[in-house]
């Protein structure tokens, strides 16, 4: 017979793994696009990170508030105030500009004072947990 946990679907996964690994509330220490914005890595300063991939769409907007006292690169991890405070993960739909419908993850992450939403195809956990759509 098959828990109950076996059907919930992805995003709620996904957002149990997130909050059951302890990647909130806790110092980031780096957030890197890469390739063209395909692949997004958020790394924390306690052991830990998550990689967005396959990104159609990737927003990083920091709050007009937040006064950058020096350049960010000469912070130590202990000295970064970028904490996760808020997180949302869901499944959208959406077509492409040739009328194909794409099945994508919606990550909207607050990690103050930083707002990240992004829309990927695959999201994987601290290399132990991985999610494709």
């Amino acid at each position: 017979m098959m828990k109950d946990y076996e059907f919930i679907r992805k995003e709620e996964q996904i957002e149990k793994i997130f909050l059951d690994e302890g990647m909130i509330d806790v110092p980031t220490s780096r957030i890197d696009c890469n390739y063209f914005g395909d692949e997004v890595i958020i790394e924390f300063c306690e052991e830990g990170k998550i990689v967005f991939t396959g990104c159609y769409y990737v927003e990083m907007d920091h709050d007009k508030n937040f006064i950058k006292k020096r350049p960010i690169s000469d912070l130590k991890c202990d000295q970064l105030d970028y904490f996760p405070q808020f997180c949302d993960f869901s499944v959208v739909k959406c077509k492409n500009h040739k009328g194909l419908e794409l099945e994508l993850f919606l990550c909207d992450l607050n990690i103050i004072p930083l707002y990240l939403k992004i829309m990927c195809r695959g999201i994987t956990i601290n290399d132990s947990y991985k999610f494709e759509l």
